[in-house]
């Protein structure tokens, strides 16, 4: 046994018993049979000739034009923390309204733990096709699994090597997503 995939059920009392942290607060019209949509909230795009990135909101900015082929990473709206004593992992799996939006996808997974710094979900996402195409905030993205693993035995959760310069990497150019995001909201 691998664990148990929740159903819409038990991903709501799991939110409920608080296990799964979820903000903004879970929404219905997201909840599938077991699975939750996820929403993209901005693009995260490499200036040409640069190593910077920059950053396009899709809800004030607008669609985000890819160029033919263009690489670019997307920010999550929703923020998802699995408590690390909570017995529950998260695995993304692409939305099949990428297939015929033309877009290819980057998904892995959500361990305990992960986002309780604030750190968005993030994903890759690359335009497959040979011309310019169009992503908006309502195009299709990506939905999580949930899986009870409670009743499985386990080793304590330790992040590797990897995962931690990973994860140091990744922090570096999130900085730049909050730096931009800060200088949206309107002074007071």
């Amino acid at each position: 046994m691998f664990g148990n995939l929740m159903n819409n059920m038990l991903i709501k009392k799991a939110i409920k018993e608080g296990r799964i942290d979820m903000t903004p607060p879970l929404n219905d019209e997201q909840l599938q049979i077991a699975q939750y949509r996820l929403t993209p909230s901005a693009i995260m795009y490499w200036i040409k000739g640069e190593s910077k990135m920059k950053t396009h909101d899709l809800v004030s900015d607008g669609p985000y034009t890819f160029q033919p082929s263009e690489y670019a990473i997307v920010i999550v709206k929703e923020r998802i923390v699995l408590k690390e004593e909570s017995g529950v992992v998260g695995r993304f799996i692409p939305a099949s309204g990428l297939i015929e939006a033309g877009f290819g996808i980057t998904v892995g997974k959500l361990d305990p733990g992960y986002g309780e710094d604030g750190s968005p979900i993030v994903f890759g996402l690359k335009n497959l096709q040979d011309h310019e195409n169009e992503y908006r905030v309502d195009t299709a993205l990506a939905h999580i699994e949930f899986f009870d693993i409670s009743l499985l035995p386990v080793v304590p959760l330790h992040l590797k090597t990897y995962d931690k310069d990973f994860w140091l990497q990744r922090v570096e150019y999130l900085e730049e997503y909050v730096k931009d995001m800060k200088r949206m909201i309107p002074k007071k």
